[in-house]
């Protein structure tokens, strides 16, 4: 377990919060996406992004709707 400068630690708490964020900020851009090149390509990322730790989280065994990934 990593301890954070602060004394924090690293869990899987924390590795869920992130996750949270990730998917809760690309639903937010698809609420106020204005179709311009710059928001369908940060849309893209975002869904990239998401798809990679669901891949990585189903590969290792783990529920992913656990952390918030439907």
């Amino acid at each position: 377990m990593k301890k954070s400068n602060f004394d924090w630690e690293f869990s899987e708490e924390t590795l869920i919060t992130i996750i949270n964020r990730i998917v809760e900020r690309k639903k937010e851009l698809q609420r106020e996406l204005s179709k311009t090149d710059y928001d369908i390509g940060l849309l893209d990322g975002y869904t990239q992004c998401i798809d990679m730790m669901k891949n990585d989280l189903e590969v290792r065994g783990f529920n992913i709707k656990d952390f918030g990934i439907d």
